[in-house]
């Protein structure tokens, strides 16, 4: 008798230790041999100190070689490629039959088995098998697409800029101040919902919560009215659980059907062995269902969840889908020889011309030639592809046309002249360039003016009077020339560096020299000199006085809070708000609300009172709080009360009364719990020294 586990029973030899010996041999002649020094090849027992088994095949051990496959290779003159040796020093490029490359200075592109070398490629990337510069270009399912600066983004196989534009679905919208998509519609999530793949606003979604219930998934939300008390929410559908089961989403009757492991529902007498897990969370690969008949006699239909990229849906159920192989109109064929183009299945190749779908419904062809034709805007047009782009609805050549700001189709050197739009009913379009003109509402007028139309921008109102921004501005309706360091000040302007002038609410006031001056809400207040001064508009004359609000006031015999005096009846009177009071009588001030009642150990917390002998002041979501003399204040802002708990670094420990804390642990029992350098450590064996050396 012998342990499986660590033993083995190797031919007439007998049980071997498979710690330190092997098995080697058919099994009517095997026999032990040796794991550290020997090594077993086609059978035999061979050394591996002189000799090397290659896909069981002996060879004589050599420096600089090793197993490729069944070969036996000099690294010094080849690499090994998915088993087979190629000739060169480098790295695999390819599934197949493999090239060789220099990693940092050649690049790899790869894609359905096949691969390409571009030698001397540093910093760019592939885009299937192509390459291009991530710094210019973006890759965007395999088509490559310019990149004019870091805020486009791909949808699709075409860009989009994300600060004024969104992808939904696959489709460019504007972004405007919308948020999500909902579908291919944009919406705000701020003030609108998406609710069965329409756009609404949240006022809409309300619902009695007595009578309905509100139901939300992933992609959806639905309102239903309530049939019975205990009515649930499976996905953005309801259902009674008395009656009906959820399963992933799909609501099934649970007298006939059941929930499988793999997400689907099935009949009662039905095996679910085997299946495997369905994971309906964020990273699941199965993106698609599949809606199948059950059978003929008694038919309800089953959903099965597949992965769209390596399974298709067909009228017999779900099928595996085969690399480089299609399916079309209940039809498979290979990609590589046929194309499918609106569920009709066409030849790839045609007079020696590769053949491409032009699927949308407008369109009169469903397939183009891209060599000599291009497919966009729903429609064929006889434009090479590479060469055609869209300027709204309108195709164009990109060798002699271009699309300007307005997305109008020009001649690129009249582009190139006069890149800009001026538009108006009246004179219509005007092309013209912003750096010679401007645009005044339909009409062109010199470069750096003002576009004055009735109010907008004009000086002198009355006149509707334009001037030139850079060399002028406006103060209340006058023109002054601009200055560097001048603003306008009502109709003046003034030099902002000059400490004599002061503008208020449009006025301009001089300063002495000595003095400093103030906008004092509509007046203005301040020092002007050492026996002037000016209190919101009034002046007054005098040695040694401040402003109160709009009167003076002497700071050695008056008291000012909050722009009202009060004669001082000692020394020690302060502020309290708006009110006087002196400390040394008793009185209490905490944020400008006084208490005069006040007893020993009385403090403030915030604008309360309270005592610090038997209570305690906590702070919690920015506030604080007068807690009793039980309670104390646990660092997450809750109160705790250390008669009967105990807080370890913000975590409250129930029924632990005024505990040791070791960081946010407690010790509960001191004989087999430590703390040692605020670490907590538990012991089986009683109390151990702990000692830290530098």
């Amino acid at each position: 008798m012998y342990s499986t586990a660590t033993h083995d029973c190797c031919g007439t030899t007998g049980v071997i230790d498979k710690s330190t010996h092997g098995c080697c041999g058919p099994i009517w002649a095997n026999m032990p041999f040796n794991l550290e020094t020997e090594g077993c090849c086609d059978d035999h027992v061979y050394d591996k100190a002189s000799q090397v088994c290659c896909d069981n095949t002996l060879n004589d051990k050599q420096d600089h070689f090793t197993c490729c496959g069944g070969d036996y290779m000099d690294t010094r003159v080849g690499t090994c490629c998915n088993g087979k040796v190629v000739n060169g020093i480098g790295e695999c490029c390819g599934d197949g039959v493999a090239q060789i490359y220099q990693p940092g200075n050649d690049l790899c592109c790869s894609s359905n088995g096949a691969s390409v070398v571009f030698e001397s490629s540093r910093n760019q990337k592939c885009c299937g098998m192509d390459k291009y510069d991530p710094q210019l270009e973006l890759c965007c399912e395999m088509v490559i697409n310019e990149r004019p600066d870091n805020t486009t983004g791909c949808c699709g196989t075409t860009t989009f800029q994300e600060n004024i534009e969104m992808c939904c679905e696959g489709q460019v919208v504007p972004r405007g101040s919308d948020t999500h998509c909902c579908g291919q519609i944009p919406y705000n999530a701020d003030n609108e919902a998406c609710c069965h793949r329409e756009v609404v606003p949240y006022e809409v979604i309300t619902y009695n919560t007595f009578r309905q219930l509100c139901c939300i998934s992933r992609y959806d939300i639905s309102v239903s009215n309530k049939t019975t008390e205990n009515m649930e929410c499976c996905g953005s559908f309801s259902y009674n659980p008395d009656v009906q089961g959820c399963c992933h989403g799909l609501l099934f009757h649970q007298t006939s059907q059941k929930c499988c492991t793999d997400g689907t529902v099935r009949d009662l007498n039905e095996n679910c062995v085997g299946l495997h897990k369905c994971y309906d969370d964020e990273t699941s690969t199965l993106d698609s269902t599949c809606e199948v008949m059950s059978n003929a006699f008694t038919p309800y239909v089953r959903h099965i969840p597949y992965d769209s990229n390596t399974a298709v849906c067909t009228t017999e159920g779900v099928r595996a889908l085969p690399t480089g192989v299609g399916y079309c109109n209940e039809a498979f064929f290979y990609k590589s020889e046929k194309i499918c183009c609106k569920n009709q299945l066409y030849n790839r190749f045609e007079d020696n011309q590769e053949v491409r779908c032009c699927d949308s419904f407008t369109s009169a062809r469903p397939t183009y030639f891209p060599e000599t034709e291009s497919c966009l805007n729903g429609k064929v047009h006889p434009i090479p592809e590479d060469v055609a782009k869209t300027c709204g609805p309108r195709v164009y050549d990109i060798r002699t046309e271009g699309c300007d700001s307005n997305e109008q189709v020009r001649k690129k050197d009249d582009i190139d002249a006069k890149p800009d739009t001026c538009y108006s009913r009246e004179h219509g379009k005007l092309y013209y360039n912003k750096m010679q003109q401007g645009c005044c509402d339909g009409r062109l007028i010199t470069a750096n003016h003002t576009c004055c139309k009735e109010s907008d921008e004009c000086c002198e109102p009355n006149k509707i009077q334009g001037y030139n921004y850079e060399t002028s501005m406006c103060c209340d309706g006058f023109i002054r020339a601009r200055e560097e360091g001048h603003e306008c000040c009502g109709k003046e302007k003034y030099d902002t560096q000059d400490e004599t002038k002061i503008c208020c609410v449009d006025q301009l006031h001089s300063v002495g020299t000595d003095g400093t001056l103030y906008c004092d809400g509509q007046t203005v207040s301040g020092q002007v000199s050492e026996t002037e001064i000016i209190c919101r508009g009034n002046r007054y004359y005098g040695n040694d006085i401040k402003c109160c609000g709009g009167e003076q006031y002497e700071p050695s015999t008056e008291l000012c809070c909050r722009d009202t005096k009060y004669r001082k009846t000692d020394d020690h009177q302060e502020c309290c708000g708006s009110v006087p009071f002196s400390p040394e009588e008793g009185a209490l001030c905490c944020e400008d609300s006084l208490y005069n009642d006040t007893a020993e150990g009385d403090s403030c917390c915030d604008k309360l009172k309270y005592n610090t002998l038997f209570q305690t002041c906590c702070t919690t979501g920015g506030k604080n709080y007068v807690m009793s003399a039980d309670d104390q204040c646990c660092s997450n802002g809750e109160a705790v009360d250390t008669s009967r708990d105990t807080c370890c670094d913000g975590l409250i420990h129930k029924e632990i009364a005024n505990g040791q804390c070791c960081g946010n642990q407690v010790i509960r029992d001191p004989v087999h719990e430590q703390c040692c350098g605020g670490h907590y450590y538990h012991i089986s064996s009683g109390p151990k020294q702990f000692v830290t050396t530098n």
